[in-house]
Formats: C-alpha cells, structure tokens, sequence
C-alpha cells in the first residue's frame, strides 16, 4: 500500500524528442556525437514528479531513464512496508540498469527523491542497442562497475558506521546530484533511506543544524557547510563522490 500521497505510473512525456544537448546526462554525453545523434530520436523527454514509483520491485522494465534533473532513489524493501536506500542516480547515471545484465525486472523499487526529468528509452529498443553492441555498450558497462563499487560500499557503511555519520554521507550524495545548497526532503524520507528510526533522524537533524552545517524547516534542507558536513560524514563518502 503507498503511503503519503505516493505515486505510480510512467513520468508524463513532454513534446520534443531527442532535441536538447547530449551534456546533460553523463552517460549520453560520454557518446561519440555520431553515436548519440543516431539514438536520439529514440529518446524521449519526461518529466519525474516527486515521489513518483518508476518501477516496483518485480516489476517488469518497460522503458530505461537517463536523468537530466532530480533524483531517483533506489529501494530494497523488507518485512512489512520498511524500506531502506541502496543507491541514489541523478544525471551521471541511469534507471533501468539490471536489463544490461539481462534482467528483466526491477530487483528494486525505483522512486523519484527530487523531481526534474530524463531522457527516456523503450525496454526494446535498449535491448535493441545492446545486441547491436557499440559504444552505448561500453559506456553502460563502465558505469555498472562504478555502481556495483558503491552497493558493496553502501552493503559495508550501513553495518559499520555510525547513524549520524550516515546520514551525512547520504545528505551529501543529494546534494551533489541535485546541485542545488537546497532541496526537499522530509526527515522521514532520510530516515527511510538510511533505514533508520525516524526519532533518530531528528535528533540527528537537530545536531547538524545547531552545528551550522544544514539548515531543516519545514521539510526543506539547506547546505549551510558543505566542509563540514564532509568532516562530518563516513569514509564512505569517498567512494560516491561523482
């Protein structure tokens, strides 16, 4: 059952297909020109709603996304309706990744943390692309590495660090996709991501701010000191740095 006003469904498309620059999401612009050129008419422009379910866990693939603005978190979910984050994409990654490996469906539960859009790309024609081969290929292959180094990371901070060194590495990683000092994000939704208790989160909060490094009201987060916030954050925040 969705919670919070949560929504389902396909991001709602806009009118221009394949129209603006490669540079805006890093594994389209990693293409050689001609190579992008040629796929761009197959790319769709949509826009992502926040809180908005891309993919359920289980579900099929229908579509890959390359975001250009926002967010996506992606969520494992345990007993009950708990869920906790494995990995944030923004604009230096993709949605839909499992299906380079064959997968047809979502081992996770895709959900959009901060709005903006994507590029969009039909499960069949990115299928259609892989066995084609070539650099679009190569490209998502590279970056499945990197995404693979930063689950196992994920797998390791969140059995060995402590929860307010956690939770800065996670305000961080939001703020480098984002690339805004201000962003939406509800204590409960951190508190989701990381896994923790919402009590915990706040108290958390509370901390930072009286610190001078954020600054929370009302669901809004502000960067104050973003130095410091990085003092303050795991080791782990190395490894995610994009």
């Amino acid at each position: 059952m969705l919670k919070n006003g949560e929504g389902v469904g396909r991001p709602q498309g806009l009118p221009q297909k394949g129209t603006a620059g490669r540079d805006e999401n890093r594994l389209l612009a990693a293409l050689p020109q001609g190579e992008y050129d040629r796929l761009a008419p197959r790319l769709i422009r949509v826009q992502f709603k926040l809180k908005q379910v891309l993919f359920q866990s289980g579900e099929p693939f229908s579509s890959i996304y390359f975001p250009v603005r926002g967010v996506v978190s992606f969520l494992g979910e345990l007993a009950g309706t708990r869920r906790v984050a494995a990995y944030l994409a923004g604009s230096e990654g993709v949605v839909g990744l499992p299906l380079l490996f064959g997968i047809e469906r979502s081992p996770l539960r895709a959900q959009v943390q901060a709005p903006g859009e994507a590029w969009r790309l039909s499960a069949e024609d990115f299928r259609d692309e892989l066995e084609r081969g070539g650099p679009l290929k190569d490209v998502l292959w590279r970056h499945a590495g990197s995404t693979m180094t930063r689950l196992i990371q994920s797998v390791v901070c969140a059995s060995s660090h402590a929860l307010d060194k956690r939770c800065c590495r996670w305000l961080l990683m939001m703020h480098d996709r984002i690339r805004s000092d201000e962003f939406l994000l509800t204590q409960g939704d951190l508190a989701e991501m990381i896994g923790a208790r919402r009590a915990s989160v706040t108290e958390i909060a509370g901390t930072l701010q009286r610190a001078g490094l954020i600054d929370y009201k009302r669901g809004k987060i502000r960067i104050r000191n973003r130095a410091g916030l990085e003092t303050a954050a795991c080791e782990c925040y190395r490894m995610d740095r994009i």
